[in-house]
């Protein structure tokens, strides 16, 4: 309780002695103990404390942000583009500033679990498993669309990285830009025919459903 106190303090802050990245890491501090449990037992005050951050100008920032990125990222989805899910992640990511991407990454794209750990150990890892999406995606449609699916070695190596439960991990990301070079960048100027290939083939693995709001997005406790 006493962690969470001296945090709570900087989130409150309102002298001016505190920036908001520090009270965004305060709260991002505050967030990771109460998903891993770690305020257990301290009752009403823990509760009490914890909805005066969250109703603080600071948390109500951060979740509006996340509330926005989540609706942009679902435009987009509606409006189709022949991406897959992940990849309009990114784009959308990319419109905010350095700092709002750190407090989206964070609460958003790679929450903490309740064991403490994440499904992307940083940000430069969660790009990398989306371009590896992306490159088998467009090379399997690409594939398809040309008829290549039993004369190219390569494409039922594809699909067997495609049926694979781990798609989100590091290996997985690792075998597949090895599959296409390490320096993988594979584009192509679809077709309407292979744009809407690219559909059949993402599958849920490759986030082919629409984002919803809260599905991984920090909720009030």
């Amino acid at each position: 309780m006493a962690r969470m106190s001296a945090l709570a303090a900087i989130v409150l802050d309102d002298s001016g002695s505190r920036s908001d990245a520090e009270k965004a890491s305060a709260y991002n501090d505050i967030h990771k103990m109460v998903v891993t449990n770690q305020i257990v037992g301290s009752g009403k005050d823990g509760q009490d404390l914890f909805n005066k951050v969250f109703e603080s100008e600071t948390g109500q920032r951060i979740y509006n942000l996340q509330i926005e990125f989540t609706q942009s990222v679902n435009t987009a989805f509606a409006a189709g583009s022949g991406q897959n899910l992940g990849r309009m992640m990114v784009d959308a990511f990319d419109t905010y500033s350095t700092a709002d991407q750190a407090i989206l990454f964070e609460q958003v794209i790679s929450p903490i679990n309740m064991t403490g750990g994440r499904q992307y150990a940083d940000e430069a890892s969660w790009r990398a498993n989306v371009r590896a999406k992306d490159t088998l995606q467009i090379f399997l449609a690409s594939s398809q669309e040309r008829g290549l699916e039993k004369s190219d070695p390569k494409h039922a190596e594809a699909r067997k990285l495609l049926a694979r439960a781990d798609t989100s991990s590091q290996s997985w990301t690792a075998m597949v830009l090895k599959l296409f070079g390490e320096t993988s960048d594979y584009r192509l100027d679809l077709s309407s025919q292979a744009r809407g290939i690219v559909g059949g083939v993402s599958g849920s693995k490759l986030g082919s459903g629409a984002y919803e709001t809260g599905s991984i997005t920090s909720r009030r406790v």
